[in-house]
């Protein structure tokens, strides 16, 4: 089923993250765009917004993590606190219970609105649920080598 490696994905960036001080959570090293705390609020924003082409996804994530975690944002932009380490925690279990809900239903059956990316139409939960472990997949890499070069 598609949701053990969304799960497995998820949880794996969540050890990460909770290994970590938080106060090292917002070092971005050279050669970096972006810190842990980004990587790991951007993954829930993207999650979020890419789940909801699905029947009966109840969004977990605040609104204003657009602002802090979307794609072209940068913690170097942040004129306000960014969410705390144990809120982003918080949400994304809770996201993964909502997932785990849904996937519950069927990850086979058709999506209310499909997914489309750089020519790709994702059509099917379980579709939804492979490219977003990708993509958790891709800021668990980038938070270890940002955790390995911030000395966290």
């Amino acid at each position: 089923m598609a949701f053990v490696p969304f799960s497995y994905a998820r949880k794996a960036i969540l050890q990460v993250v909770t290994s970590i001080d938080e106060e090292k959570l917002d070092v971005i090293p050279p050669g970096f765009a972006n810190s842990i705390r980004w990587n790991v609020g951007h993954l829930l924003v993207v999650a979020d917004r890419i789940l909801r082409h699905a029947a009966n996804y109840q969004a977990v994530v605040p609104d204003h993590y657009t602002s802090f975690f979307d794609m072209g944002t940068s913690p170097a932009q942040w004129s306000e606190e960014p969410p705390s380490l144990a809120e982003i925690v918080r949400y994304a279990e809770a996201q993964l219970e909502a997932v785990q809900r849904l996937s519950d239903n069927g990850c086979d059956l058709p999506l209310a609105k499909t997914f489309d990316l750089r020519g790709t139409t994702f059509t099917t939960l379980s579709d939804l649920l492979g490219f977003l472990s990708y993509h958790e997949g891709l800021h668990l890499g980038a938070c270890k080598l940002i955790k390995k070069h911030a000395g966290a």
